[in-house]
């Protein structure tokens, strides 16, 4: 969306597009770029390294003649050992994404958290390339965050429950070796060749830098989704996700955890990902990556904040208002048969957590200052 080929974008757009496909950390960068032998940790030294395998539709080579699809009796499979000693080491070395022993799986994957890519055929896995795209991400939770791995997935779970089309994802474990898991939304898998899908996240869409994923607030966003989709349903599923992530007492739902489908009969959102409920460990920052309404914390967020948000973009108030509270309500009444697998203490701090985070939305409603518009 920042790249119109009707031409007109800013001089940086195109770069800063590139830039986004990358791990955020510019030491991970480095770390890349020595564990692949490039030249320089510059988006287009790295990317002419690891561009076969990225985020959407592209593939990048530094190659004059485009890759084919790699035929079945082609494909690399990933051992059991291979994925097990991946997951060990990115846990070990969070910075250590590419293996350099390996001459495969060369692929990039944006973000802080250290992760890895494969493909899923049939019941094996194998290294992707830019013949076979990957199908799933693999994200070993650190060792201070080891309960992500199932929060995370059993969150995903929670956001289908209550109607918000959401990544499937879970955990898994390869020879003693743990990992939270999702499949990629921006990947066909219905056919084989498998197929890349255009999606591009909003920092993308914005034409923004990698340093300025925090700063995107949600009347930004909305701003952007009603220029390029006048049907407003667009705004209004983003409104759905993002009252998710407030509910859930996300305060990491910034610019680069929401993406779009991009394709040439219009735009839509992608599924829900990357969603956790980050007030669970004290010790992070509890600041919403995008305030409501000039709320910064999810308990202190009522439905005067998201009437507020709907005013300032144009939204309908009412509708705005019933889609958060709807939501809060489900994640509070679903929550507690969702996180029923969770280990006890975690799963009985985590519904604290989640109470504390819709304090003020499950004040009795009657009670709140009524809207001045009513």
């Amino acid at each position: 969306l920042s790249l119109p080929r009707t031409g007109g974008w800013a001089k940086a757009a195109p770069l800063r597009f590139l830039d986004n496909l990358l791990p955020d950390n510019d030491r991970t960068r480095r770390r890349m770029a020595f564990d692949t032998g490039a030249t320089s940790p510059s988006v287009f030294d790295l990317l002419a390294r690891v561009g076969a395998d990225v985020a959407g539709g592209l593939v990048l080579s530094a190659e004059q003649v485009p890759p084919e699809p790699a035929p079945e009796g082609d494909l690399v499979p990933a051992s059991d050992d291979e994925i097990a000693f991946r997951i060990h080491e990115l846990r070990r070395d969070p910075d250590r994404w590419i293996d350099p022993q390996a001459r495969r799986g060369r692929y990039s994957l944006a973000g802080a958290q250290a992760k890895f890519a494969l493909a899923r055929l049939d019941s094996d896995w194998y290294w992707s390339s830019a013949g076979l795209p990957s199908t799933h991400i693999f994200k070993p939770a650190p060792d201070d965050l080891r309960e992500a791995e199932i929060l995370e997935a059993a969150t995903l779970r929670l956001a289908r429950a209550i109607g918000v089309t959401a990544s499937r994802g879970g955990t898994i474990e390869v020879l003693g070796q743990s990992s939270y898991i999702v499949e990629r939304f921006d990947r066909d898998t219905a056919t084989f060749p498998f197929a890349r899908i255009h999606t591009e996240d909003f920092a993308q869409a914005m034409g923004l830098p990698r340093s300025r994923k925090y700063g995107v607030t949600a009347v930004q966003a909305i701003g952007l989704l009603r220029r390029f989709d006048p049907t407003d349903s667009t705004a209004y599923a983003f409104i759905r996700q993002l009252a998710f992530n407030v509910a859930i007492g996300n305060a990491d739902a910034h610019a680069k955890n929401y993406s779009l489908f991009i394709r040439p009969h219009g735009i839509w959102l992608t599924p829900l990902y990357d969603a956790i409920p980050t007030a669970y460990w004290p010790w992070l920052d509890s600041k919403l990556a995008m305030a409501i309404g000039g709320g910064q914390r999810s308990p202190e967020i009522g439905p005067p904040h998201w009437r507020k948000l709907a005013r300032r973009t144009g939204l309908d108030p009412d509708r705005v208002t019933i889609i958060a509270t709807t939501t809060a309500d489900r994640v509070l009444a679903l929550s507690p048969e969702i996180y029923a697998g969770a280990p006890a203490k975690v799963r009985e701090q985590l519904l604290s957590t989640l109470a504390h985070a819709n304090t003020t939305m499950t004040k009795p409603r009657r009670a709140l200052k009524p809207d001045r518009d009513h």
